[in-house]
């Protein structure tokens, strides 16, 4: 059975959506992924500042603003929705939201292209099997853990006085390690600053709940592990 699992990030939770990721799975492997942001200045709402915007930092932007993105999150979802059921961990109203959205702007076309019979909610799965609904990763927790996707940071091994490049490694250190970067509480910079300013070093660092790839990966694993 393959899995399209979706994640969104939206402005409140009837806003639109400025961070999207999808794994697309058959089997328990992935097939395809899609990821896709809009910058921080899109946000307005204060919870999802505190909240969502510091678990996104290392993920690419890649539209300036939500239409597009959610339009190339349509376009990623006509070619891989052919014998996928789609899933979500409490899908309404955000991720049921972004298929709106996306149909809206072409009823005519797009009406009988949304997700049939429906977006499968983890929740109610979880529910069923006697879990709390409210949170895959506890169930997660409980049933083993899982390989928590990560992505690759670039991070500066010198410190700035100005704090242009923000926080950054103290000292010379010639190996830092996916722990190190983690436990010293580092920013990502971007590589050209690093080149600019300093010696750069890659990490990749694991990513956390509120990532949106997390999360789908988090809710295709779960899926998987209850059926």
């Amino acid at each position: 059975m393959k899995i399209f699992s979706v994640d969104a990030e939206t402005d409140g939770l009837y806003g639109v959506a400025f961070a999207i990721a999808v794994t697309v799975r058959d089997e328990g492997k992935e097939i395809a992924s899609f990821q896709g942001r809009c910058p921080d200045s899109v946000v307005k709402n204060d919870w999802v500042k505190q909240n969502v915007l510091p678990a996104i930092l290392g993920m690419p932007i890649t539209h300036q603003e939500s239409e597009s993105l959610e339009e190339a999150f349509w376009e990623f979802w006509m070619k891989n929705k052919d014998g996928c059921i789609v899933i979500a961990h409490c899908g309404s109203p955000v991720e049921s939201g972004l298929f709106r959205r996306c149909v809206e702007r072409d009823e005519v076309g797009r009406a009988f292209h949304g997700p049939y019979p429906a977006i499968h909610d983890i929740a109610t799965k979880l529910l069923l099997k006697g879990y709390s609904p409210d949170s895959v990763d506890n169930y997660l927790k409980m049933t083993g853990g899982f390989d928590a996707p990560s992505e690759k940071r670039w991070l500066s091994r010198n410190t700035f006085s100005n704090g242009e490049c923000g926080m950054s490694v103290t000292g010379d250190k010639q190996h830092l390690t996916k722990e190190a970067a983690i436990s010293e509480s580092m920013t990502r910079i971007n590589q050209p600053y690093c080149a600019k300013y300093g010696d750069a070093v890659s990490v990749n660092v694991p990513l956390s709940p509120h990532h949106p790839m997390y999360d789908a990966v988090a809710a295709a694993v779960a899926w998987e592990r209850l059926s």
